[in-house]
């Protein structure tokens, strides 16, 4: 059964260093919910089967050179800290590892 969470706990209740949601969490509804809290921009999050899932980041995503992951509206609006966020999330995902590994 999905269901969403309801915002009743103020985001800044939760310990500072607890990790956030990410699309493929397993978590228990407790966990999943504590979490949602502390995601206060976040539009939408289902828990299903104890699997989170969350709609997929807008980035533009290189062909050629796999890893490197770019935010347009944060490059568009001068955001350097959210572009280098992106940039450092596809530097870290599985294609880029397969990618560095070949080279």
């Amino acid at each position: 059964m999905a269901m969403r969470a309801l915002r009743t706990v103020p985001p800044e209740s939760g310990p500072a260093n607890e990790p956030l949601l990410e699309p493929g969490d397993r978590l228990s509804r407790p966990e999943f919910e504590r979490r949602y809290e502390r995601m206060p921009h976040l539009k939408k999050a289902e828990h299903i089967e104890r699997t989170v899932f969350m709609p997929s980041k807008d980035y533009l995503r290189s062909q050629v050179f796999p890893g490197l992951w770019l935010d347009p509206k944060a490059l568009l609006n001068g955001d350097l800290k959210t572009v280098l966020a992106a940039l450092r999330e596809g530097l870290a995902s599985p294609e880029h590892r397969a990618f560095a590994a070949e080279t």
